[in-house]
């Protein structure tokens, strides 16, 4: 035995006594399209693109500035809930928390889901009891693009790092729920119609939020587009192994029945 298939060796032995699965690939991707995600939406690739695209004067009569300190708020609660539900995973799965918040793991095993639930709650609530942002249209009338722009990217970021906790979850022992990377069609086909739409962005004064709503929305739909790629090469896999034991099952019977055959013509002589 070589030294690196004993290194494998050791390296399986030593997660199968902590109870850690070794990951294939297909989650192991998702984790980095997961990240990809996660950076992406810490971005205003929705709410800033929206804004600029719609707004016309830099000050108005009817013209309001982005509010950039509800978006800064909304984002540290989500991070925050994020944050919780991950370091009690850590905390559950025995690897060492960088926190005390991963304490509310030994209260109860959905304990820090919850609370990073009320976080997440907490984000939308804000958000949707905020004022919002007023521009002045092209119409002459005026036009709300804050708050859809935000939950987008408040639903992106959730998902992004409830999946990283999730699949850390599933290396320790968990079950994987097939769901997370369909959630991510989500992301990936809101970050490509983004950027078909960002034309627009740049036509006015705002191009500055613009470009920042353009970065975004490529790393989101990065991100997005790598997870949609990892869960059709992980149906191709799937499906070439259900080729490969249907056919092996075929030649088991077929062996088993020529079996019999030769028993039952060995028995007639």
């Amino acid at each position: 035995m070589s030294d690196a298939e004993a290194q494998n060796s050791e390296s399986r032995s030593s997660q199968a006594a902590s109870g850690k699965r070794e990951l294939e690939q297909a989650p192991l991707m998702l984790r980095k399209a997961s990240w990809i995600l996660v950076i992406g939406a810490l971005f205003p690739f929705f709410s800033a693109l929206r804004y600029a695209a719609a707004a016309i004067n830099p000050v108005g009569e009817l013209t309001m500035n982005f509010d950039w300190k509800s978006w800064a708020i909304i984002k540290a609660l989500v991070v925050a809930g994020g944050w919780i539900a991950y370091e009690s995973s850590l905390f559950r799965s025995g690897d060492k928390p960088k926190s005390v918040l991963a304490g509310l793991a030994g209260a109860h095993a959905k304990a820090g889901i919850g609370v990073a639930s009320l976080f997440w709650i907490g984000a939308i609530v804000f958000l949707f009891a905020g004022g919002g942002v007023y521009v002045e249209v092209a119409a002459g009338g005026t036009k709300e693009v804050f708050k859809l722009g935000m939950m987008a990217e408040i639903l992106t970021l959730m998902l992004g790092m409830y999946a990283i906790e999730h699949i850390h979850g599933y290396e320790h022992g968990g079950k994987f729920n097939p769901l997370v990377p369909m959630l991510m069609l989500g992301p990936g086909i809101a970050g490509v119609l983004n950027l078909v739409s960002s034309i627009a962005a740049f036509k006015n004064p705002h191009s500055n939020l613009g470009a920042l709503g353009l970065i975004g929305s490529v790393i989101v739909a990065a991100g997005g587009i790598f997870a949609i790629k990892i869960m059709i090469d992980s149906m191709k896999e799937a499906k070439a192994h259900g080729e490969v034991k249907k056919a092996a099952m075929r030649e088991a019977r077929k062996a088993e029945r020529e079996a019999k055959r030769a028993a039952q013509a060995k028995k007639e002589s």
